[in-house]
């Protein structure tokens, strides 16, 4: 695997991430302000998009982002929520399945970059918020760790007010795991659980775990 595909699969899979963890969010759970400075999810999701979206059509290939050039602050009725003040950012009110044209609209147009991607492009120097970086730094740093932070945030705030936060855990819950087996009578090895203390065990047998 070069790494141009390397870097075409480590962003599927932070979509992957935000997209499972954000999937189930109720309009509720959109709209909870949390305590202290964090934003609510609402908020956070519509970021999340519009940066993908800021950085790969205009920090990295030099053109008008598809928030910009498809007018989607006034299809939606949301602002862009990169300049908004901390004040502004956690009174921001939106609904997630509104965000979905736009979010499908950005995703195509990355989709579309990342299929030309080639390890040249990688090494190319663009100019980021803290000045001069490379495509690869743009991508993994900006854009990759930028997802990932907030779908953590996400999922945090989804447990705070009493949900599940990433996909695999609702998968956790749904299927438990299977009982465990019992010690064979007459054995003498305990398996400490819990901070219990294991008995001894005979000299010379293995534990029960290390027999075929």
């Amino acid at each position: 695997m070069d790494a141009a595909e390397a870097m075409r699969k480590a962003v599927g899979h932070a979509h992957g991430w935000f997209e499972g963890t954000a999937a189930d969010v109720t309009a509720e759970q959109a709209s909870y302000l949390p305590p202290g400075t964090a934003h609510p999810i609402a908020e956070i999701v519509a970021h999340v998009v519009q940066s993908e979206d800021m950085i790969v059509n205009s920090m990295i290939q030099g053109k008008p982002s598809v928030w910009e050039s498809g007018g989607w602050e006034q299809r939606l009725g949301i602002p862009n929520v990169a300049g908004h003040t901390q004040e502004q950012a956690r009174g921001f009110h939106g609904e997630i399945p509104a965000l979905q044209p736009y979010k499908e609209a950005v995703y195509a147009s990355v989709q579309s970059y990342l299929d030309g991607l080639t390890a040249e492009e990688l090494d190319r120097e663009v100019q980021g918020p803290a000045g001069p970086m490379s495509v690869a730094d743009a991508l993994t740093n900006a854009l990759i760790g930028n997802t990932l932070a907030h779908t953590g945030e996400i999922s945090a705030l989804k447990g705070v007010q009493g949900g599940v936060g990433y996909p695999f855990s609702r998968r956790s819950r749904a299927r438990p795991p299977p009982p465990r087996r019992p010690p064979r009578a007459g054995s003498r090895a305990v398996v400490a659980t819990g901070g219990a203390s294991a008995r001894p065990r005979r000299r010379g047998r293995a534990p029960l775990a290390a027999r075929p």
